[in-house]
């Protein structure tokens, strides 16, 4: 007031310049004016603006006013931003666009937080933080995945059970000799569990059978077996697993040895030919045996006194006593005939003229046959002898002559 001097209707300065009423004028940030009596009031500029900077300033004579916009955060208030206008800084897990957003200093991903990627949900934080299932366990068919989580409004990660990724690619246990069992790829699985008992070979493995409620491996060549699925070769020939089904042809004994193959006889005539016989090699070979044992090997010519094999051959002795009893010997059909007691005589008057005499003679005489002359004398004859020519000698004692006809032995056919 004391720069306010009334002058009639005006208000004069300090200087003694008048001014008018309601003039105004600025003197340390107050705002002076002249009022109607002649006097100055004053009004401070002083004034809090919200979340603006405060306003204490004149200027021109008025209090300068509160700003309604901003262009940086200095324009407002600690603890609020510029946003085209002056706006407290937000809590974590709010939105923001830079730090200076934020009340924690720190704005990431769009959010508010204490540090790191910001987020208000799990949903907002970025792909890193989450993991495909992964299988960890095949046997027990047990995995996880890795799952956002949003933390304080911070995004971290965390592990979360899930069995997905264990799938049926491959076998969680291939269970020995029984089936393979797999995972199912749902999210929640169990261990599978292998089956330990069977009630036909459908349950066990390929290359495997079951036996005695248990499946077991399928039985090598030779092994012993009572069923074709036991074998391999799925072939049981009477009880063993062979390489084909054994017959008894020949040597083959309709079995098959501790290897599989078809088994031989090594002795015998088994199968084989007349007069065919085993030999080590399991094959049937001709032999050359006489009397019983060519018997034994198929040959039936003749007596058995008489018959032979000949390398294989069924033939019969048409001379000699060979396998006859005694006294007997083989004649021309390869039987057995019975022989007298030999008794030395002579031919002389012995046997009537032209009586056909039996020739055959043991060992050292002639081995054909004579006919008896007028006188007694046997004539010499070649030629076999012939059951018939003595059958027309009425049946007389066969005479066996030597070369000078004289009659040495004397026996009936």
């Amino acid at each position: 007031t004391d720069h306010c001097i009334p002058l009639t209707d005006e208000c004069a300065l300090g200087d003694g310049d008048g001014v008018d009423t309601g003039f105004s004028l600025c003197l340390d940030n107050k705002v002076w004016e002249c009022g109607a009596d002649g006097s100055w009031s004053w009004s401070g500029c002083a004034a809090d603006c919200g979340w603006y900077v405060a306003v204490d300033l004149c200027e021109n004579g008025q209090c300068v006013q509160c700003p309604a916009g901003c262009l940086q955060d200095d324009q407002c208030d600690p603890g609020a931003h510029c946003d085209d206008a002056c706006v407290p800084n937000v809590e974590d897990g709010q939105q923001c666009d830079e730090d200076t957003d934020c009340v924690s200093g720190h704005c990431q991903n769009d959010f508010c937080c204490a540090a790191g990627d910001c987020c208000l949900l799990p949903l907002d934080c970025p792909q890193q933080y989450a993991a495909a299932p992964v299988c960890d366990d095949l046997v027990g068919c047990l995995g996880h995945r890795q799952d956002p989580v949003c933390l304080s409004n911070m995004c971290g990660s965390t592990v979360v059970d899930d069995d997905s990724a264990c799938t049926g690619d491959a076998p969680a246990d291939e269970c020995g000799f029984y089936p393979s069992v797999y995972c199912n790829a749902e999210q929640d699985q169990q261990a599978p569990v292998c089956l330990d008992s069977c009630d036909s070979d459908d349950v066990c493995d390929f290359g495997t059978h079951c036996d005695d409620a248990i499946c077991v491996l399928d039985l090598g060549q030779g092994e012993v077996c009572d069923e074709n699925s036991d074998c391999v070769g799925e072939l049981c020939h009477v009880g063993r697993c062979c390489k084909e089904a054994c017959t008894t042809d020949g040597c083959l004994t309709g079995e098959c040895d501790e290897n599989g193959d078809c088994a031989s006889h090594t002795t015998g005539h088994q199968n084989c030919e007349v007069c065919q016989a085993c030999g080590g090699d399991g094959q049937c070979a001709g032999q050359t045996v006489d009397g019983a044992n060519a018997t034994t090997l198929g040959c039936t010519q003749g007596d058995e006194g008489c018959r032979y094999c000949d390398s294989g051959q069924c033939k019969v002795y048409t001379s000699g006593q060979h396998g006859c009893p005694a006294n007997h010997a083989c004649n021309a059909q390869g039987a057995c005939y019975q022989q007298l007691p030999a008794t030395v005589v002579v031919c002389f008057g012995s046997y009537p003229q032209n009586a056909w005499v039996s020739s055959y003679c043991p060992a050292g005489y002639q081995h054909d046959y004579h006919v008896c002359g007028a006188n007694g004398i046997g004539s010499y004859q070649y030629g076999p002898y012939s059951q018939d020519k003595y059958l027309q000698s009425g049946g007389h004692c066969s005479c066996c002559c030597n070369c000078n006809s004289v009659c040495v032995q004397c026996k009936l056919n």
